[in-house]
């Protein structure tokens, strides 16, 4: 159990290891009262439990990035304390998952580029719109209603707002892309595909799951953070290997500062995703390099 929780408790310098050994802690879920309940309980995701006294993990020792997925995150910034997150606890802990399920072989610099390349093409294709094309592009990434309609408003009175109701999978889509082909660049989908992995959701895949914001939903159908990731590691030139230290990152800044209006307001989570910085994201790579998990490369190696 000690080495199965090794790999997952995130930064060896940090507060995981101050009360001991947390996996002698868990519970596999026998105290419960039905035998399908220890069942379920035993091979499922294990998720946290602070009722029965201090906090431990109740479920399966399988998926244990999953379960301590918010160790993954990493926050840069120590010479502060952060404000109460807005986010509730269970969308805080879909974003870290979706760093956590990052697949870093299936990060690659192909992947990266043609991202980069259809996102821009989508950009494009919203700067020249008209109200003659509104229609016609809202009708391609299955635009909801009160956007389409939005979006007839903004192109005729503000366009230089147009690019504010699209998220990164709609650009992309615009450009020629197609989702299904990133999803390594996705969010976890466990909640919506009862798979532990990564989906790129395509546009209007949304709808069939919105209203359910405590899931977590909505956390795990906003792709706009991984998406910016690669863009910038395409505009820095640096490798698609290091898109998850640098998510991690990302991911915590977000979580931390991100103020929807309530638990469905998804477009305040994509533009919040799409308005960082890009002088940030050169803070999240040069922490990477800095004290990450790079190392110099020595002649002996």
């Amino acid at each position: 159990m000690s080495l199965a929780y090794a790999g997952e408790l995130g930064d060896p310098d940090g507060t995981s290891l101050i009360a001991g050994d947390p996996s002698v802690h868990h519970d596999f879920g026998y105290g419960m009262a039905s035998r399908e309940s220890r069942v379920k309980a035993m091979w499922g995701v294990a998720i946290t439990e602070t009722r029965n006294g201090p906090s431990h993990l109740v479920g399966s020792a399988l998926a244990l990035d999953l379960a301590l997925a918010p160790l993954a995150l990493r926050r840069i910034d120590t010479d502060r304390i952060p404000e109460a997150p807005m986010l509730n606890l269970v969308q805080r802990d879909a974003f870290a998952a979706s760093v956590a399920a990052m697949d870093l072989r299936a990060l690659t610099d192909d992947a990266r580029d043609r991202i980069t390349a259809f996102v821009e093409l989508g950009e494009q294709r919203l700067r020249a719109i008209d109200p003659a094309a509104a229609d016609a592009v809202a009708r391609e990434i299955n635009m909801d209603g009160w956007r389409a309609r939005a979006l007839a408003w903004t192109v005729r009175h503000e366009p230089a707002s147009i690019a504010t109701l699209f998220t990164m999978t709609e650009r992309l889509t615009l450009g020629g892309g197609e989702a299904a082909a990133f999803n390594a660049w996705g969010t976890y989908v466990g909640r919506t595909r009862g798979c532990l992995c990564t989906e790129l959701p395509a546009p209007g895949w949304w709808r069939s799951w919105w209203g359910l914001s405590q899931a977590g939903l909505p956390a795990s159908l906003v792709s706009d953070l991984p998406l910016r990731v690669a863009v910038v590691l395409h505009n820095l030139h640096v490798p698609a290997v290091l898109a998850r230290p640098v998510l991690a990152a990302a991911a915590q800044d977000f979580v931390d500062s991100v103020n929807p209006t309530d638990g469905n307001d998804w477009l305040t989570l994509a533009r919040a995703a799409q308005a960082i910085p890009s002088q940030r994201f050169e803070d999240y790579v040069a922490a990477a390099a800095a004290d990450g998990p790079l190392i110099p490369d020595a002649s002996e190696r």
